[in-house]
């Protein structure tokens, strides 16, 4: 049946019977559809909300849409959370979650956000995926993107194998395959979630048309999979890795854009290490850095040595909050020297921790196991806090403001309340807050661009100084530099280990200190270990050096003595 009506010359009548056509289709749509405003306020809901949701249009309209969806989890009913916020971080991402309804069981369903006109109001689309009371049973052992077997699966059926072949006293081997997809964060930050969701169900398809019978493929988290095999030789282990290998080698079409994607895969027999998932997962990170090695497309860790690296990255995750009770954790400061004239300028504050069974470990060895258990936060406060604490003492015992610049991680930005802890520390300590300086990365800057700018400029609008770290090896472009308030430049010492000798280093670095003078920032060089390096970056106009030519990290009392002798000479 068609309906036709000639409105060419009758302009308000043709308004008025599309704004009819449109109200009848929403009437329509298998799909709960809601208008909501910038603070969150539904304005409009559709008959197939009222009946997904189990209220009427009349609760629904007015109400918060936070609200209503806090049932599921995924969106906080905290309202001071502005709902803008969350809508911009999550349009178009097409989110799963579950929703336990007052009646009827859960339901699985699917939420789309769109803007809308006028500015600041959003569409909010959301269809029922499933609607049973098995619902959560389901939840629990597949991955709802995927629907591949999830993290709880994967656990039993290793166990479940183990068990069997302890009971058989059978001689198979028995394998997990860990596969970790390359520079996958990436992908979320620069092209958007729905990109990486499509990346990861084009991924979970390929994974599972190289596994046979008996191979086992579930998805862990976020872009981690695993396959567990038994198999009575290497040779099928080594076939089923080639085979993953290739499934990649094809490119990820997705729309318009046309992905080159490649992973990380580490195969571990089982019998090394006696323990679960959980244990993998914690240990990926190290296994992945192994991995890395440029002549390999995948490695195999076999031995006792790798063993008991895990159980010590256990031990670390375990016994953080416990060293910081104890004040195992401890700072040395590497001084920063003017290029020209070689004065202490400054120092840059960098934590050790003297572990009660380990001894003393560097940053590489427990920061990024602080940062997988999100305790990075935890640490990050306790390293500002002894800065802090630093800055005041050696004001007090020289007269004059001194600059200790901090690392500062993506979560410790993002963490509420963070500028206020700042602003409170340098009130505390009574200092000036152009002495404290926060190191980020390049990453930082692609992580949430609009939070983490907003945040670095309450900083910089109270005087406390922000320094680019690492410059040139991560992901940022000069438009995200241009829109931070970065008054410093670190040049990664990987650039300057090979000065002056190497013509490719010296004309990359030569450009990045043209353009941070040119963009009016300072430009420090980290890494300097030679006088050679050191009449270069003078000559190319490097305004700050760091490095052991000049000192190695030093302790409280050393870097007091340094300040104090440099004072006398003057």
């Amino acid at each position: 049946m068609c309906w036709m009506a000639d409105v060419s010359s009758k302009p308000a009548k043709q308004d008025k019977c599309i704004e009819h056509i449109h109200g009848k289709m929403m009437d329509m749509l298998p799909v709960a559809v809601f208008i909501v405003d910038a603070h969150g306020s539904i304005l409009y809901a559709n008959p197939e909300s009222a009946r997904l949701f189990g209220r009427s249009l009349e609760v629904l309209s007015g109400s918060h849409i936070a609200a209503l969806l806090s049932r599921s989890g995924f969106v906080n009913e905290d309202k001071s959370q502005p709902w803008a916020e969350f809508a911009a971080r999550h349009i178009s991402r097409g989110e799963t979650w579950h929703w336990l309804r007052e009646t009827n069981g859960a339901a699985a369903m699917r939420m789309h956000i769109a803007p809308a006109q006028p500015e600041e109001h959003y569409l909010v689309c959301v269809e029922e995926l499933l609607l049973t009371e098995q619902f959560p049973e389901h939840v629990k052992g597949y991955d709802l993107l995927t629907n591949l077997p999830n993290r709880h699966m994967a656990e039993a059926h290793l166990r479940r194998l183990r068990r069997q072949l302890r009971a058989d006293n059978d001689s198979d081997l028995l394998y997990y395959l860990l596969i970790d997809i390359d520079n996958f964060r990436h992908i979320n930050n620069t092209l958007g979630h729905h990109v990486g969701d499509q990346v990861l169900l084009t991924a979970a398809r390929r994974f599972s048309q190289c596994c046979s019978t008996g191979e086992f493929l579930a998805r862990l988290e976020s872009d981690e999979f695993v396959v567990i095999i038994q198999c009575p030789a290497e040779t099928a282990l080594i076939e089923i890795l080639d085979k993953l290998i290739a499934c990649l080698s094809e490119p990820f079409v997705l729309g318009r854009h046309h992905l080159d994607i490649s992973a990380t895969i580490t195969a571990n027999e089982y019998t090394v290490v006696e323990a679960g998932l959980m244990v993998l997962t914690l240990n990926t990170r190290v296994m992945l850095d192994q991995a890395q090695d440029a002549t390999l497309q995948y490695q195999r860790f076999f031995t006792q040595e790798t063993a008991q690296q895990i159980y010590k990255n256990i031990a670390i995750a375990k016994d953080i909050e416990e060293a910081l009770d104890k004040n195992e954790f401890f700072l040395e400061y590497q001084p920063q020297v003017c290029a020209s004239s070689g004065q202490l300028v400054g120092a840059e504050a960098l934590i050790r921790w003297n572990h009660r069974r380990y001894g003393r470990l560097s940053p590489a060895e427990f920061v990024p196991i602080a940062e997988e258990t999100r305790k990075i936060i935890l640490i990050g406060d306790w390293v500002l806090q002894k800065a802090c604490e630093q800055l005041a003492i050696l004001k007090q015992a020289t007269g004059q403001s001194f600059r200790i610049s901090v690392n500062i991680t993506p979560d410790q930005v993002q963490n509420p309340g963070f500028c206020e802890r700042v602003f409170e520390l340098l009130a505390m300590y009574h200092l000036d807050p152009h002495s404290l300086e926060l190191e980020i990365t390049e990453t930082t800057l692609v992580s949430e661009v609009e939070s983490v700018r907003r945040a670095l400029s309450a900083l910089n609008q109270r005087g406390v100084s922000i320094a680019l770290d690492d410059f040139g090896t991560g992901y940022s472009s000069l438009s995200h530099l241009a829109q931070f308030p970065v008054s410093r430049l670190k040049i990664d010492r990987s650039f300057i280990n090979m000065l002056p000798d190497n013509d490719h280093h010296a004309a990359l670095v030569g450009a990045l200190i043209s353009m941070g003078r040119k963009m009016g920032l300072k430009v420090v060089a980290e890494g300097v270990e030679t006088w050679a390096q050191r009449d270069w970056l003078l000559a190319q106009g490097c305004h700050e050096l760091q490095g052991y030519l000049f000192a190695k990290p030093l302790g409280d009392t050393s870097l007091l003595a340094r300040i104090a002798a440099e004072g006398r000479q003057q």
